[in-house]
């Protein structure tokens, strides 16, 4: 029986490179770059979202840092083994024939090295790409530390990023309130960073310090 090859979010960033329209990203003006704004559940133009993703959002900035104008992560996975290793206990018995099996299973030594190589977090040298992320206080799934530790390799290394939290929020927003911040910061973001033009003297509120 031959072995299952291991694909974990790779893919859906070359995707956007052989068609980034298509896919939903949004080109620079120039035309060289793309903000990495995949298609969530095949709905064009939402920014990558989740386990699968922001995780992708994440793999396009850390391991292609040079394509990428500015990228927005939705409760993604900054690293494969921490991700693995916190995820609830209900959800454990799923992973053997779905993570494990694609991304390796961290709990054996000889396993633990490729989920890692696969992180963004362990291409934390190469980070230059402004990122916008987003993320829940009390996701149970991609927990705030996935989002914490991405934000604070890209602060040492001096790199934009914009940190939203919000605390009475899970896997995903279901208060319209926060819902509508999150679009509106997004927003701001992007325009700086794709040549778009913000409203003179909006603000956006609830970021993060």
């Amino acid at each position: 029986m031959s072995a299952i090859p291991r694909e974990v979010a790779h893919p859906a960033v070359e995707d956007s490179f052989s068609a980034p329209v298509r896919t939903g990203a949004s080109i620079s003006p120039d035309g060289t770059r793309i903000a990495y704004l995949a298609p969530w559940r095949e709905r064009l133009n939402v920014w990558v979202e989740s386990v699968d993703g922001g995780y992708a959002s994440l793999v396009g900035v850390t391991f292609t840092p040079d394509v990428f104008a500015a990228a927005v992560d939705f409760c993604g996975i900054s690293s494969l083994v921490t991700f693995l290793r916190t995820v609830p206990e209900f959800v454990k018995p799923h992973l053997i024939n779905d993570w494990y099996l694609h991304a390796g299973d961290p709990s054996d030594a000889e396993q633990e090295a490729e989920p890692w190589a696969r992180s963004p977090i362990s291409r934390a040298g190469q980070i230059r790409t402004p990122l916008m992320v987003v993320q829940g206080g009390n996701d149970p799934r991609v927990v705030k530390a996935e989002s914490d530790q991405i934000v604070d390799a890209f602060r040492a290394r001096g790199v934009e990023v914009e940190y939203l939290v919000k605390q009475n929020e899970g896997h995903g927003f279901v208060n319209p309130d926060n819902t509508i911040d999150m679009f509106r910061t997004a927003d701001h973001f992007l325009a700086r960073h794709l040549g778009g033009q913000q409203p003179a003297g909006s603000v956006c509120p609830g970021r993060t310090p």
